[in-house]
């Protein structure tokens, strides 16, 4: 098959629920003695469970205390060494250390001073013995400044700072306690290292290029290099001299240019080739790229949903097979159900039958003489069983079949390949991996620099930065072969009288002439490692970065909305309802089949480990949530405990004032007490009486508590429109403390807060308020209303005011207290001033004319307001009557809206082989070439699956070395021995052989123990010995077949290995291979017993037996049908493989590892490489 699983183990039949299918399957019916037996053989078995497990988690537990002491001490050491290496879960202290390496390395350029001023060649030209040697010869080695030591040192400090990252975010019990916002963060600052480690690596080269003469070294007339090797990056800069050369006239059009500190030959065509030519190579130990790369990460957009009802993702064996109850109990009803319709359709379809019967007959007696053509009658069905109310079907073959194909529908739609959604050209990072460390090739612009007679002059550009000038394209711009010969002949002569020296032609200045000098691209060869070059083929390609893709999004109409989507995760006939558990706590849950109960319950147990091994880590989601701008899928809860204000507080409960409270207050927002001090500051400023100054009047106790609320309607300070604000963490409090004399009906948070909970929800409910109090300014009208016309309307209505109220007559009261004001103004000068009644009525006749001057210019404007106005209005409708006709017509000549495509941009990088035209590889010479159009990085890119499925596996004691456990796995190629013991990991990597050979090839030796797990899987897939496998790997392992088990079965079998590693000798078997997913089949024995005394068990999920198998003829070549046969050491039954082992060896349980650390490195090295599926 394509997956690598080319075959078929079982003889399953059976059909998914929901799925009709032409025959009918009969179910056996179980009554209700049966089925209850079946669920307390069910309940002690989960209860049996508890031994292995209870010793496994005493053991991680133990050595999760003993992590804690060691990462405590750890934390002192690294106190007392001052190294000064920030705290990874603290990002400003990174971009610190990030600003001293800058500052730092701006003192070194600074204090740095050109050598060759101290270099006197005339020094030697003495007879005094005593005189030093002061030639460049002499100084090179002893003034020269080495700033390759210096970015070492730096670069080595910044790779540490990225490895304590990696280790943060691989631990969930740091990860959980930390806010989104910091993990974000955290991420970001590794990204910002490898920029900054990419800076240095810029100055660095420009340092050297800027002072060629001084920190170069001449490789002939025309080239110069500078080379430096550490131990996670070589550089080598190649050069040439700034001398004029005539690339028209070479003989061969190319040169090479030799980078043999990283073991390549460029071959530079003439299309290319220009004065001061620079290459900057550095071979990287280390990926900065890949994890980048869209391919390296699954998108995990919908997996949480998924892996909700999916059981075989679950790791414990217990929890594993209580979802799978709860499968079984809903796969039941639902078979039940149907048989139960099918027998009341049978039953109408006999009453029916009936019916028609009588009916004809009576239709036969009355008309025998008229023939008619007789109906056609009611085909009855074979008769259903009889389902009572205490029978129930026996639906096992069905739930096997169904949780099988649930488990291959989510794999395929989750990890198949082509969700990767990849290119052709496209590295696929799940199925390569990055070999051999990568090539960064590029051309730089060097800093142009002349020397003259008594000084030299260095022109520096781009704020001396180094510019890096990428895809560089080769062209053909080569001349014909027939012309070449004549033009290299005529040319010569030329050459040799521009030349300086008439004895040195140019073009013997450089290399051996190249091989593919033909060719208008860049040819490079590399030299590659003895390890990369044993198995497998490599796979150039380059890194691309800052990429922009598009993907279509389909939207569709309501009708096409209604049709169901096929999907192989989401398929309607294999969904299940199915009882989601506590993650946490104790939870208990009844074994129960509608409508009869079980006669007792079960409990979950506090889980260690992750719920589901298919659920993407913390770093992951944070990860996918930076680069999709959206909000990872999961996050915890912050656990805080609820606490009364008024009591003197603790460090804690002032920290968590300071987290939780402080993001909730607006900026504008004023505390009660600034109310009451703006109410007093009011109360003193009003003016005083003629009595003095009054004393305020003492507030009541109700006044008291209205101005120390914390309250929306007092505040008056500015603020914005559009309120925007981040979103705070989420609280969760186990309980909270109440007031028992605050009322119910009195809604959260409008009484002073008495306690950490109530402060928190009164902030919220302020802070509510100010997100939604911006509708009451913008609450108008859904109509279009034109700016222009409002106005006007509003100015009409103003002025009408206005004149009517002036035409107006006052009444007598109003006149007679406008004259006492008037009287009053005049008089307070303590002046009089008499009018007579002429005077009087002169005022008043030229205010009377004021007054209808100034209504008919009010109606004169108000007429043209009008007028305005309608004209507006008309223009206003002609516009909309001539946009409806604009939209009808498009309406009209548009297609039915049966489904738009939207094109959604987004950022992407990736490993391509669309640049390389061609590529050659030499396995014997270890050497490969390609031709392509461009450098750039350049990575080998090889199968991460190439030693997979293994040949043969084995665990038993070492009988060398007491306390320790001898791993051995053979794959295609490679015989792995790995030495487990409580310290860690230890072991090497040969050839496999049959007996003893006395100098067989090594290819990984490790001889001090190792105590990472992630350590050991790095030094393995970077000699290219990958045996780890990954939850994807089913897709790409191409060498043999393989038969992938279940997960919690799996697990836990590797737990009881690991319990009885010290006594008992484990093995493959040939047959397991072959056998279902739900099948595991091994051998073992007492590890001083012959091979011959092996004992063959099948282990299921349900139980352990021991066997004999025999393959059975099949039909199907891809199908493999095993017939297990049960043998005498069968005494009882077997709930798992512990109780097996120790129905046979009565002394197990006392010769069991002890060692908790022991105990857990096996456990998780048989994980991690899973030898019993990929076997």
């Amino acid at each position: 098959m394509a997956n690598g699983k080319a075959k078929k183990a079982g003889k399953g039949k059976g059909h998914r629920d929901g799925n009709l299918q032409k025959t009918e399957k009969e179910y056996k019916l179980l009554t209700m003695e049966e089925q209850q037996a079946r669920d307390t053989k069910y309940e002690m078995r989960l209860v049996e469970l508890r031994a292995v497990r209870n010793f496994i988690d005493e053991a991680f537990m133990r050595v999760d205390e003993l992590k804690e002491a060691e990462d405590l001490m750890e934390k002192w050491k690294t106190y007392l060494r001052c190294d000064g290496l920030p705290k990874p879960y603290i990002p400003p202290e990174v971009r610190l250390f990030f600003v001293k390496l800058r500052h730092f390395e701006g003192l070194n350029i600074e204090k740095t001073i050109d050598w060759q001023l101290s270099v006197d060649e005339g020094s030697i030209l003495t007879q005094d013995i005593f005189s030093k040697n002061m030639t460049r010869k002499a100084l090179v080695n002893e003034l020269r400044p080495n700033f390759g030591d210096e970015y070492k040192e730096i670069i080595d400090l910044l790779l540490k700072i990225i490895k304590s990252i990696e280790y943060y975010t691989d631990d969930e019990l740091k990860m959980v306690k930390a806010r989104k916002s910091i993990l974000e963060d955290v991420l970001q600052q590794k990204k910002a290292a490898y920029y900054e480690i990419d800076k240095f690596f810029d100055h660095y080269a420009y340092r050297i290029l800027s002072s060629e003469d001084s920190y170069m070294d001449s490789v002939n007339a025309n080239t110069a290099e500078y080379v430096y090797e550490s131990e996670n990056f070589c550089m080598h800069l190649w050069t040439l001299k700034n001398v004029p050369i005539n690339f028209q006239f070479l003989e061969i059009p190319c040169i090479d240019a030799c980078l043999h500190k990283l073991k390549i030959k460029i071959q530079l065509p003439l299309s290319i080739l220009q004065e001061n030519l620079t290459i900057r190579g550095i071979h990287l130990f280390f990926d900065p790229f890949s994890e980048n790369a869209k391919s390296y990460r699954q998108d995990f957009k919908d997996i949480r949903d998924l892996t909700a009802v999916l059981s075989a993702g679950t790791p414990d064996i217990h929890d594993c097979l209580v979802q799978e109850h709860f499968m079984q109990v809903e796969l039941q009803n639902q078979v039940r159900k149907r048989l139960m319709e099918k027998r009341a359709e049978y039953e109408n379809k006999v009453v029916a039958l009936a019916e028609q019967l009588e009916n004809l007959k009576k239709s036969n007696a009355s008309d025998n003489e008229n023939k008619k053509k007789q109906p056609k009658l009611i085909k009855v069905p074979k008769e259903p069983p009889v389902i009572t109310d205490d029978m129930f079907p026996d639906i096992w073959d069905d739930f096997l079949q169904l949780d099988n194909e649930r488990y291959n529908n989510f794999i395929d739609f989750v990890y198949h390949p082509d969700s990767l959604r990849l290119e052709p050209d496209e590295i696929n990072l799940k199925k390569y991996a990055i070999l051999g460390g990568i090539y960064q090739l590029y051309f730089v612009k060097k800093p142009t620099h002349y020397n003259f007679d008594d000084f030299n002059m260095t022109w520096h550009e781009n704020n001396g930065e180094l510019q890096i000038i990428k895809n560089v394209i080769a062209e053909a711009v080569l001349p014909s072969l027939s012309n070449r010969g004549s033009l290299s002949r005529s040319s010569i002569s030329l050459r040799r009288s521009l030349s300086r020296h008439n004895s040195l032609q140019p073009n013997s200045s450089f290399i051996d002439p190249p091989k593919y000098y033909e060719t208008p691209s860049f040819v490079i060869s590399m030299e590659l490692p003895d390890y990369l070059c044993l198995w497998g083929e490599p796979l150039l390609c380059h890194f691309e970065d800052d990429l922009i893709g598009y993907v279509k999004e389909t939207v569709s109409t309501p009708e096409q909305n209604l049709a169901p989507t096929p999907s192989a995760a989401t398929d309607e006939q294999s969904k299940l309802f199915i009882k989601e558990t506590a993650s946490t706590g104790t939870s208990s849950i009844e074994l129960a089949h509608t409508p009869r109960q079980s006669v007792s319950s079960i409990s979950i147990r506090m889980r260690r480990s992750i719920s589901n091994v298919f659920r993407p880590s913390l770093a992951s989601l944070t990860s996918m949530s930076q680069q999709h701008g959206q909000p990872a899928q999961t996050r915890n809860f912050v656990e805080v405990e609820d606490f009364v204000l008024d009591l003197p507080l603790s460090i804690v409960q002032i920290r968590n004032i300071q987290r939780h409270c402080l993001p909730r207050i607006i900026s504008s927002f004023k505390f009660p007490v600034e109310l009451q001090d703006e109410a007093a500051e009011e109360q003193s400023g009003k003016p005083k009486g003629k009595g003095g100054i009054l004393l305020r009047k003492r507030p009541s106790e109700e006044d008291v508590d209205d101005v120390k609320e914390f309250q929306y309607d007092g505040q008056n300070n500015p603020e914005r429109m559009f309120p925007v604000f981040v979103s705070p963490e989420t609280l969760h409090m186990e309980y909270r403390i109440r007031d028992e004399n605050a009322d119910p009906a009195v809604p959260t948070g409008t009484k002073f807060p008495t306690s950490f909970s109530q402060l928190v929800q009164t902030l919220d409910r302020i802070r509510s308020a100010y997100q939604t109090g911006f509708r009451r300014t913008l609450q108008v009208t859904d109509k279009k209303i034109n700016a222009n016309v409002y106005k006007t309307r509003r100015k009409i209505a103003t002025t009408t005011r206005s004149v009517d109220s002036s035409a107006t007559v006052l009444p007598l009261t109003g006149r007679l207290s406008a004259h006492i004001a008037v009287a009053k103004r005049k008089t307070s000068k303590g002046k009089t001033i008499r009018m007579s009644e002429l005077d009087m009525a002169k005022a008043r006749g030229q205010k009377e004319r004021e007054k209808e001057h100034l209504r008919l210019e009010h109606e004169t404007q108000a007429l043209l307001m009008r007028k305005q106005l309608s004209a507006v209005q008309a223009a206003n409708q002609a516009e909309e009557q001539e946009e409806k006709s604009e939209l009808e017509d498009v309406k009209e000549s548009l297609p039915g809206p049966e489904v738009e495509d939207k094109r959604k941009t987004f950022r992407y990088s990736h490993w391509t082989t669309k640049f390389i035209e061609k590529t050659k590889y030499d396995k014997t010479n270890h050497k490969i070439t390609i031709w392509t159009d461009r450098l750039g990085t350049i990575g080998l890119a090889y199968k991460l699956y190439e030693h997979f499925p293994f040949k043969d596996w084995k665990v038993e004691p070492d009988l060398e070395n007491e306390g320790e456990v001898v791993f051995t796995l053979e794959t295609q190629y490679v015989k792995c021995v790995i030495n487990i013991s409580a310290n860690g990991y230890r072991g090497y990597v040969a050839e496999p052989t049959k007996g003893f050979v006395r100098n067989r090839k090594i290819y990984l030796d490790i001889k001090e123990p190792v105590t990472d797990l992630k350590d050991l899987k790095g030094r393995f897939r970077e000699r290219f010995l990958n045996i780890f496998s990954n939850h994807d790997a089913r897709f790409y392992i191409e060498n043999s077949y393989f038969s992938e088990k279940h997960l919690a079965c799996e697990l836990h079998i590797y737990s009881c290995i690991a319990l009885h590693c010290l006594l008992l000798t484990f093995t493959r078997s040939n047959w397991n291979r072959l056998a279902q997913r739900r099948d595991i089949v091994l051998n073992f024995a007492h590890h001083r017993e012959p091979p011959e005394n092996m004992m063959q068990v099948r282990i299921t999920p349900e139980n352990a037996t021991f066997v004999d198998v025999q393959e059975l003829c099949s039909d199907d070549l891809n199908t493999f049908l095993l017939d297990y046969t049960l043998t005498w050491r069968n005494i009882g039954q077997y709930s798992d493989f512990h109780h097996l082992i120790m129905s046979t060896y009565l002394t197990a349980m006392d010769n069991r590892c002890k060692d908790p650390k022991l105990l857990v490195n096996v456990k998780n090295l048989l994980s991690e490489i899973r030898p019993l599926s990929y076997s």
